[in-house]
């Protein structure tokens, strides 16, 4: 099975709501989670009075993070307006060999710098705001 580099993940921004997404940059030390919680129905009618879960139920959330450089022309104005005011945007999430996933995310962490003379790299976390789509 060929390896997959960490740095391949892919970070696209919807800046406008109308589907234009455009490069933010690759994330290095990308962590992608997806959360389900449970929603716990035992009872005392529960066999052995073991735990019961409802099938289907729970609220499912996507958490991205990582940090990464960015791509060149990537809009950082924009990116630090949506993260200084909340806005909710879709953004993609390309991992190479898996496929994308897209969603309504909010950014919680933000995060610029750069060394003397290197690239500006970044640190991004985003919570998940809708419907969580895969392809």
């Amino acid at each position: 099975m060929a390896r997959q580099k960490g740095s391949d993940v892919l970070l696209k921004l919807d800046t406008t709501g109308a589907g234009n997404y455009v490069t933010i940059g690759g994330i290095q030390n990308a962590r992608i989670n997806m959360d389900r919680g449970d929603a716990d129905v035992t009872n005392q009618g529960s066999p052995s009075k073991h735990r019961e879960l409802l099938e289907g139920a729970g609220i499912l959330k996507m958490s991205v993070s990582g940090d990464g450089v960015f791509d060149p022309v990537a809009p950082q104005d924009t990116l630090r307006s949506v993260m200084m005011q909340g806005l909710l945007r879709n953004w993609q999430i390309i991992v190479p060999g898996e496929g994308t996933y897209t969603a309504l995310f909010q950014i919680t962490k933000y995060e610029r710098g750069g060394q003397h003379e290197k690239e500006v790299t970044f640190q991004i976390s985003l919570e998940s705001a809708g419907l969580i789509s895969f392809a």
